[in-house]
């Protein structure tokens, strides 16, 4: 199965779909701009898989899951998301935030590790004064204290997470939930 390492949450979705689930919330890329996330409705596992990967930048799922119980009429949904997104999750459960179709409706939550993302614009900005056309840039990847950017199998930008921290967006260096505790599974 195809995913930005082994794969593990496309074959969690993957199987969800096959059981029981009769959608998934993912991110998948613009067809438009370049490496821009936005959240998907995933009816099939190929639309799963063709979401498969790690954006680095952040993804809106809530409106995602949103979508899949108001536009597709969906009950039995999972969700993949970033700490804060599953905390959000959690939040429309509550008081004020009380949205009780969305958080019934999402049946499994699928919580991703995450340290931090990076701004869009600060990414795109610096990806250029590097010489690299995020265009023709087909996976980011974060390994062995290093932030790469691939063209195919070859490496177009190499860089020392210290280069790079000056892209997170400001609300990540507050967070503390890495492993997205509110979640079904991370």
């Amino acid at each position: 199965i195809k995913g930005q390492d082994g794969g593990v949450v496309t074959a969690i979705l993957v199987d969800f779909l096959r059981k029981s689930g009769d959608a998934a919330v993912v991110a998948s890329l613009d067809d438009e701009k370049a490496w821009v996330p936005k959240p998907t409705v995933a009816l099939s596992e190929e639309k799963v898989i063709e979401s498969a990967g790690t954006k680095y930048t952040s993804s809106p799922s809530l409106i995602g899951a949103g979508d899949a119980v108001k536009n597709f009429d969906k009950n039995n949904v999972a969700m993949v998301g970033t700490p804060c997104q599953i905390r959000g999750l959690q939040l429309l459960d509550q008081g004020t935030f009380k949205e009780a179709n969305i958080s019934e409706a999402v049946k499994l939550k699928v919580g991703l590790f995450c340290m931090e993302t990076f701004a869009y614009d600060s990414l795109m900005e610096y990806l250029e004064s590097n010489g690299v056309d995020a265009e023709k840039v087909t996976k980011f990847a974060i390994k062995s204290g290093k932030f790469y950017a691939n063209y195919g199998d070859n490496i177009a930008h190499e860089a020392g997470l210290k280069e790079v921290k000056k892209l997170v967006r400001p609300c990540c260096t507050k967070c503390e939930d890495f492993t997205s505790e509110f979640a079904d599974i991370s």
